[in-house]
């Protein structure tokens, strides 16, 4: 079974001491002090694994938000005559705009989705980087 890396920071709850996270479909508490390789490797695979995903979001949302426009002026341009508020609250007003705004909303939330929780797998790398670096100096303390 391939290990899915899912951290979980819904809520107020998480902190940079301690998170939420699915492993395997096992959902546990991480403590800072507690990250392992295991748990850097999982993170490194899932930015390498979704930076496609978040490319591809990112790409989506982009091509709305212009599509958006086209679909403004499409509309416009077969708005009953009338003055240019008219055939602009006309045109914001069909169905077919309605459902670019609907598929622009899911783009975003896809991008937003992605985004985080690549920050959030880039933070625990760092978290660790430090945590490894603070115990090479205790080490070395001790020696």
């Amino acid at each position: 079974m391939q290990s899915v890396y899912q951290p979980d920071w819904h809520g107020l709850g998480a902190t940079l001491k301690n998170w939420k996270e699915t492993i395997d479909g096992e959902s546990k508490t991480v403590n800072a002090d507690q990250i392992t390789d295991g748990h850097i490797a999982k993170a490194l695979d899932f930015m390498r694994d979704n930076a496609s995903a978040l490319a591809k979001a990112k790409g989506e949302r982009i091509y709305l938000e212009q599509f958006r426009k086209s679909q403004k002026a499409i509309l416009y341009s077969k708005a009953p005559q009338g003055t240019i508020p008219e055939r602009e609250a006309w045109a914001y007003s069909q169905d077919d705009y309605l459902q670019v705004l609907t598929g622009l909303q899911v783009a975003v939330e896809n991008e937003e989705r992605l985004k985080w929780m690549m920050t959030a797998a880039e933070l625990k790398v760092e978290v660790w980087r430090t945590q490894s670096a603070n115990n090479r100096r205790i080490d070395q303390a001790h020696q």
